[in-house]
């Protein structure tokens, strides 16, 4: 038990460390501390921004009532085609 509290200790006191120009390397650093159960889903530097990108798109859908029926359809098309090329671009990473 104490063993699993030190490891978060020492994730949190990384953790701490964050500011937005470190993102990166914070997450390399928490990424070292913990177990091989996600290695498969952690994302490079790329990878992060395209999620970032999709995600901000898809707050642009959600947030705008006021786009017209094309301009939804274009803006749903576009974040659809970008989650399939992050996951492509996730799946050649492997």
């Amino acid at each position: 038990l104490e063993a699993g509290l030190m490891g978060k200790r020492q994730a949190a006191e990384v953790a701490l460390t964050l500011t937005p120009s470190s993102h990166m390397d914070v997450r390399s650093r928490l990424f070292a501390l913990s177990g091989n159960q996600s290695r498969y889903k952690h994302l490079d530097e790329e990878g992060c921004r395209r999620a970032l990108e999709i995600a901000r798109l898809q707050a642009r859908l959600r947030g705008h009532r006021s786009l017209s029926d094309y301009e939804h359809a274009q803006l749903k098309q576009q974040v659809l085609d970008l989650k399939a090329e992050h996951e492509l671009a996730c799946l050649a990473k492997r």
